[in-house]
Parts: C-alpha cells; structure tokens; sequence
C-alpha cells in the first residue's frame, strides 16, 4: 500500500471519523477480497456501494490480474469520491496488464 498519506490529505477526510472508516476498510481489505474474490476485469465501488466500507466515503476501483504466485492478484486504488474515475480506471487495467505481462 503507497500513498495513504496523500489519501489523507484530500478535503472528504480531514474530519477524524471519515479518517478512521477508512482505516477500518484498510485493515479489512484483504480479508475481503478472499471472500468476496471480486471477478470481474474492473470492479468499482463507489462510496456506499463499497461493500466494506460503507460509511468510509471512499471509491474502491480493483482489477484482478493472472499470477503465477496467486489465484487470487489485485491491484487497485482507494481514493475519494471525487475522482478522475476514467483515469484512474485505465491506470489501474494497465497496470493489471503489466504486472500479468511480467510475471
């Protein structure tokens, strides 16, 4: 995980409670993403709809890629609700693609 720092420093989490729910989804993420094992090319959770972190106000955007180490490789990006969604979803297919590219 890079770039918490950053995502902390966006305006939707300067309040000490929004900060906290997104530290709850971090710790809960990879428990998650073996239980749910999201399947499709990009997912996109988007504030409430981020199924474990609801109250957290932040965009999940995942890619699961092929891995010779792992059945279940992700990459994504946890960020705020206001976002470069086209941007940030074609950075994070790329970089799937890359990472399957090279390993």
């Amino acid at each position: 995980m890079n770039g918490i720092g950053n995502l902390f420093a966006q305006p939707e989490f300067m309040k000490g409670d929004a900060t906290q729910a997104v530290a709850r989804l971090l710790d809960n993420l990879e428990p998650w993403l073996r239980e749910a094992a999201p399947n499709e090319p990009l997912n996109v959770y988007i504030g409430s709809e981020n199924p474990i972190g609801k109250t957290s106000g932040a965009t999940l955007i995942i890619s699961r890629f092929r891995s010779p180490y792992s059945d279940s490789s992700y990459i994504g990006v946890l960020g705020p609700t206001r976002q470069s969604y086209g941007k940030v979803m074609r950075l994070v297919r790329h970089a799937g693609a890359m990472l399957e590219e090279v390993l």
